[in-house]
């Protein structure tokens, strides 16, 4: 049976299928606007989200599709992701949730691999970090979420070595 096929008959929820039906997965009213609001009113934006629709504005333009979304690589904190911290999951869930309200398609590694890869084993980490570069160069733009740690150090480090553009956003997707 085809990988994609598989992907969609399981019961756990994966990055394939994700990324396949990201629409469809994903309902639209996660973050309300006052939610995303400093001030919140629905009517006061502010400037970091405005920045940020501003940037994903940017990644739009000029393309034939008027529904075109862009790949945003998610960076968060992968090593507490792995362990398993709720609080930091439920995080790194709401940074996804962010980019895809702001019409683009987040990618993060870290909350997909962790379900059918054992990363306590060398070979497997190594593996992993190989697919998590690939997704990395098929997006347009890396989101680093929260204090930079080692790991996402490397994934940032890496993006600006593929001259791709890296925006930086504090625990509460504030720009930094």
């Amino acid at each position: 049976m085809p990988l994609a096929l598989l992907a969609i008959f399981t019961k756990k929820i994966n990055f394939i299928g994700l990324f396949l039906a990201l629409n469809w997965l994903i309902g639209e009213s996660f973050f309300s606007p006052h939610i995303l609001s400093k001030k919140g009113s629905d009517d006061d934006m502010s400037e970091e989200i405005l920045e940020a629709q501003a940037a994903i504005k940017q990644l739009r333009a000029n393309k034939p599709n008027p529904n075109y979304r862009p790949l945003i690589f998610v960076v968060a904190p992968f090593s507490e992701v792995v362990k398993n911290q709720p609080a930091t999951v439920k995080a790194v869930d709401n940074y996804c949730h962010y980019v895809y309200q702001l019409g683009g398609i987040p990618i993060c590694p870290q909350l997909y691999f962790p379900q059918f890869i054992n990363l306590h084993h060398y070979h497997n980490l190594q593996v992993m970090i190989f697919m998590c570069i690939v997704l990395l160069t098929k997006c347009e733009e890396v989101w680093s979420f929260g204090k930079i740690t080692h790991d996402m150090n490397f994934f940032n480090k890496k993006a600006h070595q593929k001259n791709i553009t890296v925006r930086y956003f504090n625990n509460e997707m504030e720009v930094e």
